[in-house]
């Protein structure tokens, strides 16, 4: 479906153009935007009686578009949609006026499509506007009421279009998450909640894949947008989704800023993504072109269209022949006669599997590994290159066929039903990832129908011994093209990082069984989450007190948020509308008088009081520089006060209260800043004084030096000192990591880089238990490695996108968060613990803290809006249970 400034009736005229770019349908605008400006603007969006702001000339508008798609449709060009925006500017979701003009717009929508033919549809709410911002002026200060009215007012609006237009589809084109505002998810949830108990079609369409040059990066986003609905909805709308809903990716091939366009992308990238997004859509994909360049039109034929009534970017307007650079460039593809079955493993890549009338299509993302052997097989096989089209055709020697091995995407058409496309149509899955612990999970198997004949015979589910699933058989009876879908109460007990395997088969008496593998990973249970406002400004600070009732959570988010939960992830409280400062988070710590909050902004140092009101403002020039901010003790078990590193080599020591007890230069000019248990200051970063080498400077916290030593570039890792704080180690620029005595300054070790690794994070003296010999953990962008004595290699673990990284309490590992939002816990030894793939956004800071009985409460902050909390596990091992809701800090008090 192309989504474009397309004029309807100019459109029917030439069918034969859109037919042979394969499209089969568009979503027109210029019909709805004169009634949404009128809704929008109080004084002309009618009576409260119910007056509907339609546009002029409404009627005659509807008979030209009825005519129009009547004709788009006799041609095969009958998938299309009204495309409507809603407007920025008017408080639909607080103003009872507003949303009620908003929901009589919502019936013309209904009117329209009904009158003209139309399908439904097509919703473009811009999740990054000011109407999703609860902190827009133009809304009352009660946030939980603004939210509700998101809620309320997407469920009424959409309720009054499927009343006018009951056999309505909806398409809503949906952002980024991470640039949603606050008020966007409320909204989808109105959303779902408008389809009640009918089954009105519902496909989200995602902006984000559109910008994307990468199959592999669109099927990622699809999956990351699982993850977003199943992290947010509530469960009475997972189920209308799982039930109703589904994902349209989206293309943009085309850059039209001027024309006449030009292609983004070679034709190959584009017949790679374009098979993406036809075999992972649900239903319809959309090819986005705000701004046309899909066709021509000359000024003479232009003139010849004045008086259309469709209006706006969609007028006919002239526009230049399309150029030879964009021949390809089309819609239709090697597959379009086939139907999907599934996706499978294959030769250790992916596949996705269709049936055509020549048999199962398989496309191998990967290419073929190895030759594809086909006993017993008589017919032809036909292998198309996916990027350029280009076809090889085989034929059966002695009885089979043999397909050579083929680098890039191939698809395999031709191939045995029972082999390929039964195996595909086989599923399983949990409604949520397994966590450790007691297991009490609802689980679905199905099998589809992809053959011409009705299959009958039993479906069966096999977990692992240790697992029971209830009467895990049922006997199916499943016509061509249908599915069966059975669902069952998974119990049992299983740990974290473990990998638990399931077999669904299905028993057809005339045949021999037929069995697929899952294997699905366990989790660390999670103790709790936190929704934010935006995206999370580094990681959480934790501050402890004598009792697990005095721990407080603290974070902020950039929507300019700050907001404290206690450790069960109970609200304490929160405030908006700080003017944060760049990559530094808030510090934490309770004191004499309780918690004192730290928050760096763009302005100075707030300090909060364990309510969340102001105590006291440290003032600095506007935009200042904070290199580092930390919470520390003052001695070894002595109470602790605030350290502050800032842009121009000032180290300050800060009371609870904000006070200044001392500041003094570094030499340094910035740079980064840690501490020991021991009281020690470590601070690294360039030397203040010219043509010098950067250096690592220690003090007291009563400001005396201790020592300083010089480094061979740039620090690029916060200093990090051992648990027992006899070393101290950084990672610097030129890929080197220096091991220091914290004693007198001595450089125990110079630990040479990997190959193209270059450290983020440094931990020494890991241990994977205490008699073992210590290990230096050097992470990186692209993993984490581990280093023996005189820096000799012990193991390597490839990650990609490392961005944040935690060591374990007992130093017996350490936690790496990645950009894709998954959390990876790796041993001393190198060994993988688990892995936590449940957030949908890049973790952008992680905390581990001990809590009793030696369990570790993971805290996490992600872009994806959430702070979540885990239970790690222990040392000897992940664990079964969460229960930190339960548990006592041990350690510092």
């Amino acid at each position: 479906m192309l989504v474009a400034p397309v004029n309807a009736a100019w459109a029917a005229k030439h069918t034969e153009h859109w037919r042979g770019l394969g499209f089969q349908g568009f979503a027109f605008e210029g019909i709805l935007e004169t009634a949404l400006a009128r809704a929008a603007a109080p004084e002309d969006s009618g009576d409260d009686a119910g007056t509907p702001p339609a546009p002029d000339d409404w009627d005659a508008l509807l008979d030209e578009l009825q005519l129009a798609v009547r004709r788009l449709s006799r041609a095969g060009l009958d998938k299309n949609f009204l495309h409507v925006t809603l407007p920025d500017e008017a408080p639909w979701f607080s103003e009872r006026r507003a949303a009620a003009a908003l929901i009589r717009v919502f019936t013309l929508a209904g009117e329209c499509c009904r009158k003209t033919g139309l399908r439904g549809m097509l919703l473009d709410a811009p999740a990054g506007g000011l109407i999703f911002d609860p902190e827009w002026a133009a809304y009352p200060p009660d946030r939980m009421r603004v939210a509700e009215g998101a809620a309320d007012t997407a469920r009424r609006a959409l309720g009054a279009f499927y009343r006018t237009f009951p056999e309505a589809e909806l398409l809503l084109l949906a952002d980024a998450p991470e640039r949603a505002g606050p008020l966007w998810f409320p909204f989808f949830e109105g959303v779902l909640e408008s389809i009640g108990a009918a089954d009105i079609p519902l496909r989200v369409v995602l902006r984000e894949t559109a910008l994307m040059t990468e199959p592999g990066a669109v099927l990622r986003e699809k999956a990351r947008m699982d993850r977003m609905l199943g992290g947010v909805l509530s469960p009475e709308n997972r189920e209308r989704w799982r039930r109703s809903g589904g994902w349209s990716l989206a293309l943009d091939p085309l850059d039209a800023e001027t024309l006449p366009a030009s292609p983004r992308y070679p034709v190959e990238t584009f017949r790679l993504l374009r098979a993406a997004a036809k075999l992972h859509s649900s239903r319809y994909f959309c090819v986005l072109s705000p701004r046309g360049g899909w066709w021509e039109i000359t000024p003479e034929e232009a003139e010849g269209h004045g008086g259309l009534k469709q209006s706006g970017p969609a007028a006919v307007l002239p526009a230049p022949a399309l150029p030879e650079t964009l021949n390809g460039f089309v819609m239709a593809g090697p597959f379009d006669r086939g139907r999907v079955v599934g996706g499978m493993d294959f030769q250790g890549g992916t596949a996705d599997v269709l049936v055509s009338e020549k048999g199962a299509m398989l496309l191998a993302w990967d290419g073929l590994r190895e030759p594809l052997k086909l006993d017993r097989r008589t017919g032809m096989v036909t292998v198309t290159r996916l990027a350029t089209e280009t076809e090889a055709y085989f034929t059966a020697k002695r009885g089979g066929v043999t397909v050579p091995a083929a680098e890039g995407a191939v698809l395999v058409d031709g191939l045995p039903l029972r082999g390929h496309a039964l195996p595909a149509a086989l599923a399983f899955g949990p409604d949520r990832a397994l966590e450790a612990g007691t297991l009490r999970e609802t689980v679905r198997f199905a099998l589809a129908n992809p053959t011409p004949v009705r299959l009958r015979g039993e479906l069966k589910l096999v977990p692992p011994v240790r697992l029971s699933a209830g009467a895990a058989a049922a006997a199916v009876s499943i016509r061509p093209g249908a599915r069966h879908v059975e669902t069952r109460t998974l119990q049992g007990l299983v740990r974290a990082g473990e990998t638990v395997r399931f077999e669904v088969s299905f028993l057809a008496p005339d045949a021999p069984p037929l069995t697929r593998s899952f294997a699905l990973p366990v989790v660390p249970a999670m103790a709790w989450s936190v929704p934010c406002d935006g995206p999370l400004a580094g990681a959480p600070a934790a501050a402890f007190g004598r009792s697990l009732g005095e721990a407080r959570v603290v974070f902020s988010s950039r929507a300019g948020e700050v907001a404290c939960v206690d450790l069960d992830g109970r609200p304490v409280w929160k405030r908006n509308g700080f003017r944060l400062a760049e990559n530094c988070p808030p510090a934490a710590l309770i004191g004499l008088l309780g918690l004192s909050v730290a928050v760096p902004c763009r302005d100075g140092l707030r300090f909060l009081d364990a309510d969340g009101k102001e105590l006291s403002f440290l003032p600095r020039e506007e935009a200042p520089v904070f290199e580092g901010l930390l919470a520390a003790p003052t001695a070894r078990g002595a109470d602790r006060a605030f350290f502050l590193l800032e842009g121009d080599g000032t180290l300050t020591r800060l009371s609870p209260l904000g006070t200044p007890a001392w500041a003094r230069p570094t030499g340094l000019a910035g740079g980064r800043l840690a501490h020991d248990m021991a009281g020690r200051l470590y601070t690294a970063g360039p030397s203040m004084e010219p043509g010098a080498l950067p250096q690592l400077a220690v003090f007291t916290a009563d400001a005396s030096p201790v020592w300083r030593a010089e480094l061979s570039s740039d620090p690029v890792s916060a200093p990090a000192p051992s648990a027992d704080g006899h070393r101290v180690a950084v990672g610097l620029q030129d890929g080197y990591v220096f091991v220091f005595d914290t004693a007198n300054g001595d450089l125990l070790d110079s630990v040479p880089p990997l190959p193209g690794r270059f450290p983020s994070f440094v931990f020494p003296e890991m241990r994977v238990s205490k008699e073992a010999d210590p290990v230096l953990v050097i992470v990186d962008l692209g993993g984490a490695s581990g280093r023996g004595a005189a820096g000799v290699p012990l193991w390597s673990v490839a990650l990609e996108g490392v961005v944040a990284a935690a060591a374990l309490p007992d130093r017996s590992g350490m936690v790496a968060g990645l950009a894709t939002g998954e959390l990876v816990c790796l041993g001393a030894d190198g060994a993988v613990r688990w892995r936590d793939g449940r957030a949908w956004g890049a973790v952008s800071g992680l905390r581990a803290e001990t809590v009793a009985g030696g369990r570790t409460a993971l805290l996490a902050g992600f872009g994806d809006r959430w702070v979540r909390a885990l239970d790690a596990g222990t040392a000897s091992g992940p664990g079964v249970s969460g229960g930190l809701r339960q548990q006592r800090r041990v350690g510092d008090k």
